[in-house]
C-alpha cells in the first residue's frame, strides 16, 4: 500500500541538495523488507512516502514489535518491483540518513538492487562521539531513543510530525515514526552545529 504527502517545512538544506531520512522494518532471518518510510528533503520541497510489502512469513518477535503480520502485509502490501523506480529516483544523488544505515541499506539493496545515493549518514555512528555514552570502545552507540533524549525530541513531537506528513497515528517501530525521529534529531543537531556536514 502506498501513502504519501508533500509538506513544506524549513530544514537546514542548501537549495538543490537532497537528503532522504528513512527507516525500514524487516524480517531479520530473511532480510525481507516489510515497510519503508522516507522523508525526501530538497530545498523547500519535502515529500514523504510509506510502503508496506507483501510477506508470507514474519518472525514472531517482529510481529510483536511492529504489528506487521503476514495477514496484514498480504492484504495491503505491494511488491518491491512495483515501487522500485520511484524509490530509486528519490534516493538518486541524495544523502541517505538513517539510525543504523548499514543495516537499512542491506535490506534495501536486497529488495531494490544497488542504491544510487551520493552520501550516507548513520546517526548511530555519527553521534556516538557527540553523546559520549559509556560502555563502548570508546563510546556506546546511542539508541534512537537516547539520541532523541539528547536533542530534546519528544515522542509527542515525533508522532505529531508523522501525523502531519503521513496522515497516520504511529509509534516506535513503525518506520514512519522512526524516520521522523531521525529527521527531527538531524534538524536539532544541525541547529546546534553538531551536523554541519549533513548536506555536504
Amino acid at each position: 500500500r502506498r501513502g504519501g504527502r508533500e509538506a513544506h517545512r524549513r530544514l537546514p538544506a542548501r537549495a538543490g541538495v537532497k537528503a532522504v531520512f528513512l527507516d525500514t522494518e524487516y524480517d531479520p532471518g530473511t532480510l525481507t523488507l516489510l515497510q519503508l518510510a522516507y522523508i525526501e528533503v530538497q530545498g523547500g520541497r519535502r515529500v514523504c512516502r510509506n510502503f508496506f510489502f507483501r510477506a508470507e512469513a514474519v518472525e514472531a518477535r517482529v510481529q510483536r514489535l511492529t504489528g506487521l503480520t503476514p495477514g496484514f502485509l498480504c492484504r495491503v502490501g505491494t511488491e518491491p518491483a512495483a515501487v522500485r523506480e520511484e524509490v530509486l529516483a528519490a534516493f538518486s544523488g541524495a544523502t541517505l540518513a538513517a539510525h543504523h544505515l548499514n543495516r537499512d541499506k542491506r535490506v534495501l539493496q536486497r529488495a531494490f538492487g544497488p542504491l544510487p545515493n551520493r552520501y550516507g549518514l548513520c546517526t548511530m555512528y555519527r553521534f556516538a562521539r557527540v553523546l559520549c555514552l559509556p560502555g563502548g570502545r570508546p563510546y556506546k552507540m546511542p539508541s534512537l531513543l537516547e539520541l532523541c533524549a539528547h536533542y530534546g525530541v519528544s515522542e509527542e513531537a515525533i508522532a505529531r510530525a508523522a501525523r502531519a506528513d503521513f496522515g497516520a497515528e504511529t509509534a516506535a517501530h513503525d518506520a514512519r515514526f522512526d524516520a521522523e525521529a531521525v529527521c527531527l534529531c538531524a534538524q536539532a543537531a544541525a541547529a546546534r552545529g553538531d551536523l554541519r556536514d549533513l548536506f555536504h
